[in-house]
């Protein structure tokens, strides 16, 4: 049987352990969070049904990631002051629809209401197209659509890419 992951976002920790207490023999991974600038992704709805969902937040959220070679040369210091956006989930039937970019503009714009630096994600380097199987950790295209530029090449398949967050310095007027 294929494996679920479930998020619960409550204020009241109690609650949390009884969800997680009620599920643990389900077969389904259950995360919580007491907050939601704790949550781990966002989703997309269409007439109030949701259609996709991405993770996003801080790249210490995501210890596999940061593991992977893929990663290997980034700057850790900035682990925290990063966000990554590792993957997403868009349902057939909402696909080609612009719910992946509606996605990761939403993405960029919570991780910079969090006080976020910069965002990331490496997704498919080039611009063929790609099975959906292959596409859910985005395309380089869309990112590029979407602000971000490209930083690093790890493989002929991956590109890191990533879109500042900062406000840009003003520069004070001539007189």
């Amino acid at each position: 049987m294929r494996e679920h992951t479930v998020l619960f976002v409550d204020d009241e920790v109690n609650i949390l352990r009884a969800v997680q207490r009620l599920l643990r023999h389900e077969p389904c991974r259950v995360l919580t969070a007491s907050r939601g600038s704790e949550a781990l992704g966002l989703l997309a709805y269409r007439d109030q049904e949701a259609v996709g969902w991405c993770a996003a937040g801080p790249r210490t959220r995501y210890a596999r990631a940061l593991r992977s070679p893929i990663l290997k040369g980034r700057d850790e210091v900035e682990d925290s002051r990063v966000w990554l956006v590792p993957c997403f989930y868009v349902r057939r039937d909402a696909r080609k629809g612009g719910v992946t970019r509606a996605l990761l503009e939403g993405a960029a714009a919570l991780a910079r209401k969090h006080g976020a630096h910069a965002i990331e994600g490496f997704p498919l380097a080039g611009d063929r197209r790609r099975s959906t199987g292959e596409a859910f950790v985005g395309v380089e295209p869309l990112f590029a659509a979407c602000g971000f530029t490209a930083v690093a090449r790890p493989s002929a398949s991956r590109v890191i890419m990533r879109r500042d967050l900062r406000r840009p310095k003003s520069t004070p007027r001539s007189p």
